[in-house]
């Protein structure tokens, strides 16, 4: 590598390097700065890195993983090898940026990008260069851009020079979803003597390839890729694109390709890369709404048009007669859901409103009201009780069981067995067991109802009987917990016609493909982006065992459109095990005897409490705490060390509560409060942090102390300040506060910069608020901020700046001296992240280990026990996660935990590069409530997050709890665990 290290290092210090676009990477200095530390043998030995399947090496902070990745990339394919290498990076500019450095050294890379998003891409490269503040922008434009070429050869071939009319009011060329790239038809020679000839009549129905293809500037990425050396793509490429059919007859998807043309593929930041996966593959798709292309409606267009034109002789085969009707039956169902929600949204909006809702969600709810009507406390309602967790389970099994309505029905027997109807039907609670018939009784009676409304009256004169145990009528206390008996009778309603919809889909879907070529819906987008991923993915990842399905949810009308609109009705799937790429990569095709690539994972936190064995000290089971996001379940190999400078800074760091109170001298609380008022107490955080007190803002004193605690030298050119919260609409209320606020207070000189996104890929994720004083820093470009002038503020969501960003300034020093966290990080109540997550590691986990048969038992017993288990998964995820950490279990404390900590100690990396201390600022109540609180006896894991941190910090770095990850834990987290115990302020 040295030797290759020192070429490179000699073509970058030669007069014609673009210096100014592409800073010299030193790369002889950075490899020998590498500190590689073996942790299983064969690894790394006498110097020599040995990959072998799948490599996981995580780095400290600072410790070189991009200078690796860079040194493996160069080394071999300039080192005469011959080896082919696939780069996931996080964004299309990354890619951008990489594949040209390459270029100037003579490999052969190429980004691969979406060809439909192609002029998006492009303007985001212009965009992004316009605000280069080096001068270079135009300079380096072309090393960028190659690639991204956005001239149709076809255009220039169109009898009018704008071509395409229709909605829009002007002609114009197609846009690069209507290319017709594969879509050229041969126009048919009509008959002149003919009475009624088409001039539009194609001739043949089969669409043929371009023949300028192979010198198509757009399409320069598809045939640079047939033979690059370097092949970049983002984790979004990498699942959505496929090889396109000019360079390859079969229909592939690219993780199946690389397991033929690739020997390595490298992944940085390999947990975030695991969260974009496991996200990919729970789409959410819009059953009903406004749009053109939503579900119920199209589909039942394009069938009911394929009916009419052969008059009906697809009934003849069964299958196509039984899919028809139940999907008809699943359109009545949604039109149902649509009622229930639009005329009795008062009795029912505590059920649905900003969550997903399945029928175990609402049943759960009017379980848990059932038990407080019944004088039983919230502390006693947890589930970390046994009895409570059986009734839970009880519940779950009720709600299963809607579903197995009839014999008769499709969907009714669909994969039941006698075991596992069985299985159902045992009850350790008579009340569930009856419920459970009532119910079933109740989704027959809806299937042939012409509305609902005799049947929610009948459902409340069970409340008293057979559906006692759901009876949750109360008079009294706040007004969302008040329920009167026909809103308690909806909600049953809602929750047996909500699990007959979803049971109807799930049917539907792995029935598609029998139907899909007589009823004409093959080319529909079957739900959007999960028609793709159903079709190219299905046979090749472990499917959910919990189902397709994740529950609805209901997005209302704007106020101003309530009367004339209905809401949108989404359904979120859960259609592979998106992880399963990231650990089976390297073998995916192993049971076609296909050997894969090598693949190294690289990242900070992928390892976040794996092997830590704990109990919890109620129930004194074993519990698992790893990070359910974050945790990337491949063994660690290696670990690159950090430098010895760094390891200094971080002990010298500051981390504090930062008191900020209202005027009753209440600490300002964030996390968990709905989002007019969160967005209120961020506005009042940041004009307290930077409105004049005394002659100073709260930064500049924060940075005099500091100042007077390092010496000046430390902090010089330091004094800029980075203020964290939780999403980029969020960053805008705040980045906006701080300008209008330091204006006031006339700090002239001071700059306010709000990180937004990037136009390449994501400017078309909408935000709710928007910018309007504050400077833009598009998210690619962060690095940059770094060499804005002291006295400036970026204010930027946690895990967008968390990861691969290095902002540092002209001494090569970290730029920012203080970083402070105004929102302690929580999923929101429709952010389904978390459960994804918990049911991808069950299911990994059960993909790798297998499922231990019990004495006696079939295969169809041992498959629904696995059902029946990943069902309680998820729903146990969705519920205890619903009411904020003080209510949760220790296993979800503890997972909260590593899910909180690892992007904050990425972020708390931002300000010690270079071997710099930082402040460390926690704002949010939640952080430590007892603490703010001023409570002697101060907080324990129970009640703070942060207490809970250190927990399971010293549980992972102890070789009891942790035999084979102590060390691991420890050369990660050591540093972060001793700063984190010496925050000033927090009592424990």
């Amino acid at each position: 590598m040295l030797a290759v290290a020192a070429t490179v290092d000699e073509r970058e210090a030669a007069a014609d390097w673009p210096h100014e676009s592409m800073p010299p990477l030193n790369m002889v200095e950075r490899i020998r700065k590498l500190r590689i530390q073996g942790l299983l043998d064969g690894f790394y030995e006498d110097g020599v890195i040995t990959l072998d399947g799948t490599t996981h090496l995580v780095g400290m902070l600072s410790s070189g993983k991009s200078s690796l990745v860079m040194a493996l990339l160069l080394g071999l394919t300039l080192g005469s090898t011959g080896k082919r290498i696939a780069v996931l990076v996080p964004d299309t500019i990354h890619g951008a940026k990489l594949s040209a450095r390459l270029r100037r050294h003579g490999v052969k890379a190429t980004v691969l990008s979406s060809l439909r998003q192609r002029p998006r891409h492009l303007n985001g490269i212009h965009w992004q260069r316009s605000l280069d503040a080096t001068g270079w922008s135009l300079a380096s434009l072309g090393d960028l851009s190659d690639g991204f070429g956005t001239a149709c050869p076809l255009d220039g071939f169109q009898r009018e020079p704008q071509v395409v009319r229709g909605s829009q009011a002007e002609a114009r060329f197609p846009d690069f979803d209507e290319k017709q790239c594969h879509r050229l038809y041969q126009k048919a020679v009509p008959d002149e003597d003919a009475e009624d000839k088409d001039p539009d009549d194609i001739g043949e129905s089969k669409g043929r390839s371009c023949p300028l293809w192979a010198c198509c500037p757009a399409q320069e990425q598809q045939r640079s890729a047939v033979d690059a050396q370097v092949l970049i793509m983002t984790p979004q490429a990498f699942i959505h694109m496929t090889p396109d059919v000019w360079t390859t007859s079969e229909r592939i998807t690219i993780p199946e390709l690389l397991q033929f043309t690739t020997d390595l593929v490298i992944i940085d930041e390999v947990d975030g890369v695991q969260k974009v996966l496991d996200d990919i593959f729970a789409p959410r798709s819009p059953i009903m709404g406004d749009e053109q292309d939503v579900y119920a409606p199209s589909i039942g267009q394009r069938s009911s048009a394929a009916l009419r034109a052969r008059s009906g002789a697809q009934f003849r085969k069964s299958v196509n007669a039984k899919w028809q009707n139940n999907f008809f039956t699943f359109f009545r169902l949604v039109g149902i859901i649509y009622a229930l929600l639009q005329n009795e949204q008062e009795s029912l909006w505590r059920f649905y409103r900003n969550t997903p809702f399945t029928a175990a969600s609402i049943l759960y709810e009017l379980w848990r009201r059932h038990l407080s009507v019944s004088g039983v406390s919230t502390a006693e309602m947890r589930l970390d009780y046994a009895e409570n967790e059986q009734q839970f389970l009880e519940v779950l099994k009720v709600a299963t069981a809607i579903s197995r309505f009839s014999h008769a029905s499709s969907v009714s027997t669909d994969e039941a067995d006698e075991a596992a109807v069985r299985d159902l039907a045992t009850f350790r609670d008579e009340r569930f067991r009856v419920a459970t018939e009532t119910l079933q009784a109740i989704a027959r009676d809806v299937l042939v109802a012409d509305y609902y409304d005799e049947i929610d009256q009948r459902i409340e004169a069970l409340l008293d009987g057979a559906l006692a145990v759901f009876s949750a009528v109360s008079k009294t206390g706040p007004a969302r917990d008040r329920l009167d008996r026909r809103a308690n009778a909806l909600a049953i309603l809602l929750a047996v016609v909500t699990e007959l919809a979803l049971s109807h889909y799930n049917w539907l879907i792995k029935t598609q493909p029998a139907v899909a070529s007589d009823l004409d819906i093959d080319d529909t987008q079957l739900l959007s982006q999960a028609n793709s991923l159903i079709k190219h993915y299905r046979t090749l990842l472990p499917s959910n065992p919990a189902g397709a399905v994740f529950g609805l949810f209901y997005n209302e009308p704007d106020d101003d459109r309530q009367g004339t609109l209905g809401g949108k009705l989404t359904l979120i799937n859960h259609l592979g095990v998106g992880r399963h790429l990231i650990a089976h990569l390297h073998n995916l095709l192993g049971d076609e005897g296909q050997a894969g690539p090598h693949v190294l994972l690289l990242s900070g936190t992928s390892w976040a409490g794996g092997g830590v064995h704990s109990f919890d000290p109620k129930t004194k089971k074993p519990i698992s705490v790893a990070s359910p996001s974050f945790d990337v379940q491949v063994p660690v190999r290696g670990v690159l060390l950090q430098p010895d400078a760094e390891l200094d800074a971080i002990s010298q760091s500051v981390f504090s509560l930062v008191n900020v109170r209202d005027g009753d001298g209440r600490q300002i609380r964030v996390s968990g409060v709905e989002q007019q008022r969160r967005r209120e107490n961020l506005s009042f955080i940041s004009e307290r942090l930077v409105s004049r007190r005394d002659g100073i803002n709260m930064l500049e004193n924060h940075w005099c102390v500091m100042t007077g605690r390092w010496g000046e030298e430390a902090i010089a050119d330091r004094r800029r300040a980075m203020l964290v919260v939780n999403s980029y609409a969020d960053a805008a209320v705040v980045a906006d506060t701080v300008m209008q606020t330091l204006e006031a207070n006339g700090y002239a000189d001071w700059r306010v910069y709000c990180l937004v996104r990037d136009r390449a890929d994501d400017a078309g994720q909408a935000d709710d608020a928007k910018l309007r004083l504050a400077r833009p820093m598009p998210r690619s470009m962060v690095e940059r901020f770094g060499l804005e002038p002291e006295k400036s503020i970026l204010v930027a969501p946690m895990q967008i700046v968390a990861r691969g960003h290095n902002i540092l300034n002209g001494r090569d020093k970290a730029a920012i001296a203080s970083i402070y966290f105004l929102h302690r990080p929580h999923p929101r109540p429709d952010d389904l992240g978390p459960v994804i997550a918990r049911l991808n590691r069950y299911a990994l986990e059960r993909y790798d280990k297998g499922v231990a048969p019990l004495p006696g038992e079939s295969l169809p017993r041992r498959s629904n026990r696995m059902r029946q288990a990943a069902a309680s998964v998820a729903q146990m995820a969705l519920e205890r996660t619903r009411y904020g950490y003080s209510n949760m279990s220790a296993e979800y404390k503890a997972q909260f935990a590593w899910d909180m900590l690892t992007p904050l100690w990425q972020t708390v990396g931002r300000g010690i590069r270079g071997g710099c201390p930082v402040f460390i600022g926690f704002v949010d109540y939640k952080f430590a409530p007892q603490s703010f609180d001023g409570n002697p006896d101060g907080d324990t894991a129970d009640t703070s997050a942060l207490v809970q941190c250190i927990k399971q910090l010293d549980l992972a770095m102890d070789p009891t709890s942790n035999p084979t990850g102590h060390d691991v834990a420890r050369r990660l987290y050591e540093p972060f665990h001793d700063a984190l115990s010496k925050t000033e302020g927090l009592q424990s």
